[in-house]
């Protein structure tokens, strides 16, 4: 139990470290249409969706990650509300979902890799239990 909050925390402060100096270029979606890498060979697009009246009120948003030069793209993730983005420096991809005034959800994508996000909020215990954020594929 006591390793299991060791990385957690080891995590979190990996994150607010890279975060806090990278503070001045997370992007906030929807306000921004797109975010580019760096290097310019990606690009984060938001898409939205009107929700149906059997859905929950409001717009649904998509943030999708472009490759560049063959225009593939892949859906990172779903979002209700507000959604900071900002890229590292090695084409990772961290994406705050702000859910509600005290409710946030990090995730840290891998640009060039197919996997699975890092969900950073998520205890070790649920994640040893199946319970993860969606698969990417690329499209």
């Amino acid at each position: 139990m006591v390793w299991q909050r060791t990385i957690v925390a080891l995590g979190l402060f990996a994150v607010s470290m890279c975060a806090s100096t990278l503070a001045a270029q997370f992007v906030v979606f929807p306000k921004a249409d797109q975010l580019a890498s760096p290097d310019g060979r990606f690009l984060v697009r938001n898409t939205d969706r009107e929700a149906s009246q059997a859905e929950i009120n409001g717009t649904f948003h998509s943030l999708w990650l472009i490759e560049s030069a063959t225009g593939r793209a892949r859906k990172l993730c779903n979002y209700v509300g507000v959604a900071a983005v900002a890229w590292s420096e090695n084409d990772s991809l961290i994406v705050t979902e702000y859910v509600g005034k005290r409710t946030s959800r990090a995730l840290v994508f891998s640009a060039a890799a197919s996997a699975d996000p890092l969900m950073l909020d998520e205890s070790i215990d649920t994640a040893r239990a199946g319970r993860s954020a969606p698969s990417s594929s690329w499209e």
